[in-house]
């Protein structure tokens, strides 16, 4: 369960441009989002996100986890709570 929340924070970083206001959608602190986004990326062994002073932006490689991810949390389920659904 722990990768599929992974893939909802990531997926909100995506959305939301920040990791701010993505915790902000998923009930969540700005540390737990970093927490979980970098755990993400040392499981994959690459970045997925651009951090700046400005916000959050996805890398290419970023992108294409994001695609696969959307697909994954569709397969199981899992709503776009905090995303206007």
């Amino acid at each position: 369960m722990e990768s599929l929340q992974r893939l909802r924070v990531l997926r909100a970083v995506a959305h939301h441009g920040s990791f701010t206001a993505a915790g902000g959608a998923l009930a969540m602190s700005q540390p737990a989002v970093s927490q979980h986004v970098s755990a993400l990326e040392r499981e994959l062994g690459t970045r997925l996100v651009d951090r700046t002073t400005l916000g959050a932006r996805l890398t290419p490689e970023g992108e294409l986890v994001l695609g696969h991810a959307l697909r994954i949390l569709k397969g199981a389920g899992i709503s776009h709570k905090g995303f206007g659904d």
